[in-house]
């Protein structure tokens, strides 16, 4: 009990587009605290690096670049994003995560 206790903070949920979607349309609080919310602070978050090597970057650009609407993992851009995904995740069932595999299971083709 111990090492999974110590383990689990690494264990992270299998990502891809199927499960985003059904995450999405299925748990939309959760969506909205962990993705959405997330990904507005990372756009501010990239704007401020950007701005401080003085490369400009508009906040439509950044809009299209971390948008919470893409689920796809392909349009997962920097770790924060990735991160937010798990936050997710672990909010919708913090005691096991990696079960919500089952809604990919269901859902692919």
């Amino acid at each position: 009990m111990e090492l999974s206790n110590t383990i689990r903070a690494f264990i992270h949920v299998p990502l891809d587009s199927i499960l985003m979607m059904k995450i999405k349309e299925c748990f939309p609080e959760q969506f909205k605290q962990n993705v959405e919310e997330r990904y507005l602070e990372n756009r501010k978050k990239v704007k401020k690096q950007c701005e401080s090597t003085s490369n400009k970057i508009s906040d439509s650009e950044l809009k299209m670049i971390i948008n919470p609407n893409d689920v796809s993992l392909t349009k997962i851009v920097n770790k924060d994003m990735y991160y937010a995904w798990q936050k997710c995740l672990r909010a919708i069932y913090p005691e096991r995560p990696v079960l919500l595999d089952v809604l990919w299971s269901i859902n692919r083709r």
